[in-house]
C-alpha cells in the first residue's frame, strides 16, 4: 500500500484530498486583489467609505494593508456565507437589509463568478507533475474547496490539471456536505472504497485540518495560505511549508 512519511512516521494511505485556495494556489496573490476591487465597488455610494471598508475587511478576517486573510470567513466560508457576512456590515451602517443583500449579491457574485486569470494564479507546486506522481504511486487525488464548481474547474484547467481524474467537491455542489463537515471525508472514503483513516487531508486553514481530525483522517497543514503553524498545530499530524514537502515512501 502507498504511504507518506510525516515527522518520521509512516502513514499508509489510499488517497489525498487537497484544499484549493491557499494549498494548491497562493490564496493572497489570487483573492486579495479580487476582494479589494469588490469592496471598493461595494462602498462607492456611501459617505463613510473608509469606515465601512475597514469594517468589511475586519469582519471577513482580512488585513487591509497586506490583504492576507487569517483563518476568517473570507478564507474558509462558501460565497453564500460571505455574502451574508458583508451584507450584515452594510445593514449595521444603515442600509435596509433587502437592499444590503441585493447590493452585496450583485457585486460579490460578479467577483466570485469571474474566474481568476492565469496571471493571477500562483500554484504552490507544478500541479500536473505533482498529481501524476501521486497517481503513479497508487494514491487517489481529490480537491475539496468552498469555491464554486465553475471557478474551481476553470482554475484547475488553467493550471493544466487533468480534472477528469481528480475527485472534486465544491461549495455549491448538491448532495455533498460542505467543508468543514467531517462527513465530506467519510463520503469521499466510501467513494474511493477505503476507510477514512487511509485518507490524508491537506489544507491551510483550521477548518481544513479540524475537519480532518474530527473525521479521523490523516491531517496535514501547509503554510501557503491563511493558517499559521500555531493555529494549525493542535489539529494536525504534521505541518509542512507547502505540498511540495509531502514525502512518499
Amino acid at each position: 500500500m502507498p504511504a507518506i512519511i510525516l515527522n518520521g512516521q509512516t502513514h499508509e494511505i489510499d488517497g489525498i484530498v487537497f484544499d484549493k485556495d491557499g494549498t494548491l494556489i497562493d490564496f493572497h496573490a489570487t483573492w486579495g486583489p479580487i476582494l479589494r476591487k469588490a469592496v471598493d465597488d461595494l462602498v462607492e455610494p456611501f459617505d463613510d467609505k473608509e469606515i465601512i471598508t475597514a469594517n468589511v475587511f475586519k469582519t471577513l478576517g482580512v488585513d487591509p494593508e497586506t490583504m492576507h486573510s487569517f483563518d476568517g470567513p473570507y478564507s474558509i466560508s462558501t460565497f453564500d456565507k460571505i455574502y451574508t457576512v458583508v451584507a450584515t456590515v452594510l445593514y449595521q451602517h444603515g442600509m435596509k437589509w433587502t437592499d444590503a443583500e441585493q447590493r452585496v449579491f450583485k457585486i460579490f457574485k460578479q467577483a466570485a463568478e469571474t474566474p481568476p486569470t492565469l496571471d493571477q494564479l500562483t500554484p504552490t507546486a507544478n500541479l500536473p507533475e505533482f498529481f501524476n506522481t501521486l497517481k503513479v504511486s497508487g494514491i487517489k487525488v481529490g480537491v475539496a474547496t468552498a469555491d464554486n464548481r465553475h471557478g474551481t474547474l476553470d482554475t484547475l484547467e488553467k493550471l493544466q490539471c487533468d480534472t477528469e481524474s481528480i475527485f472534486i467537491a465544491c461549495g455549491d455542489d448538491l448532495g455533498l456536505p460542505a467543508k468543514p463537515d467531517p462527513d465530506l471525508l467519510h463520503r469521499i472514503a466510501r467513494m474511493w472504497g477505503t476507510q477514512v483513516s487511509k485518507i490524508a487531508m491537506v489544507g491551510d486553514t483550521v477548518g481544513d485540518v479540524y475537519m480532518a481530525q474530527q473525521a479521523g483522517a490523516v491531517s496535514i497543514g501547509v503554510l501557503t495560505g491563511a493558517g499559521t503553524a500555531d493555529m494549525l498545530c493542535p489539529y494536525t499530524h504534521a505541518i509542512l511549508d507547502s505540498i511540495q514537502h509531502i514525502n512518499l515512501k
